[in-house]
């Protein structure tokens, strides 16, 4: 049972390529998920995700906002 847990590392992946491109994309974070690696550069099993489940995990995120066509923003803790 994944509990409030589902998805942890999928969105620990999101948040940091938030940090890093405050405006993004879709297709950039899209990408950046397929090819994730962990910190000893294998692909990370847990992360990859599909364009349905991605668009559910950002709309479903407080720090995340769609501000456009495809386009989305990382808020941070700084929540407008």
């Amino acid at each position: 049972m994944a509990g409030k847990n589902q998805h942890i590392y999928k969105r620990k992946a999101m948040v940091e390529f938030g940090r890093r491109n405050k405006e993004f994309e879709f297709n950039d974070l899209l990408v950046f998920m397929a090819e994730y690696k962990t910190k000893t550069g294998r692909p990370h099993k847990s992360v990859p995700t599909t364009y349905t489940q991605l668009n559910n995990l950002l709309r479903a995120h407080p720090q995340f906002r769609n501000v456009g066509d495809g386009k989305w923003m990382f808020l941070g803790d700084e929540r407008i």
